[in-house]
């Protein structure tokens, strides 16, 4: 059954609706897999790639990235649209076209590098948002990888804490982390 209280506030029952305060601007949880979950992307000249497209991607695209994670055979990023941006689609379109073609001249693999679809979830609250930033920056640890998340290389825990900062560290300074914060 579908609520309707205001366009942004919608929801089903016993799914929480997107608060009124972020949903102009939501922040979106994002998976992407590697076709075939090769492992591939734990390496820095892929990350050094990844970081690059995702920093450049606010002014070109509209979508700004924050926190993320790269594992080995998928990421996890939480990005943020502005007001004037490309679709989510088409976004995400480009960056995995781009950095397909970059990772497999990079790492000698034949494309294609990524599975064809990705995971959108649209955060709903701090409390949601905290939740899925814990499980982004665990997942190296519970995969047997690092003993502590500022461990994993390629991470935005391990950039921050590279950064001698107990901020969180984005990277585009426009991804705000809490909902309801303008970009």
């Amino acid at each position: 059954m579908i609520v309707a209280k205001t366009p942004c506030q919608s929801g089903r029952a016993g799914h929480p609706a997107h608060l009124a305060a972020h949903c102009a601007q939501p922040i979106v949880f994002l998976t992407c897999t590697t076709h075939g979950r090769r492992q591939v992307l734990a390496d820095e000249r892929v990350h050094a790639e990844l970081r690059g497209l995702w920093e450049r991607s606010g002014e070109i695209n509209g979508w700004y990235v924050g926190d993320y994670v790269l594992m080995p055979d998928h990421v996890h990023l939480f990005a943020r649209q502005a007001p004037a941006s490309d679709s989510l689609a088409k976004w995400m379109g480009m960056w995995k076209s781009v950095s397909a073609r970059r990772i497999a001249k990079l790492m000698s693999i034949d494309p294609p590098v990524w599975q064809e679809d990705y995971f959108d979830r649209y955060i709903r609250d701090e409390d949601h948002f905290r939740r899925v930033v814990r499980y982004i920056e665990n997942n190296p640890v519970k995969a047997g990888l690092v003993r502590m998340a500022a461990e994993w290389p390629w991470s935005s825990a391990h950039y921050r804490n590279q950064a001698g900062t107990s901020e969180k560290t984005l990277v585009h300074p426009a991804a705000r982390r809490i909902p309801g914060t303008p970009p």
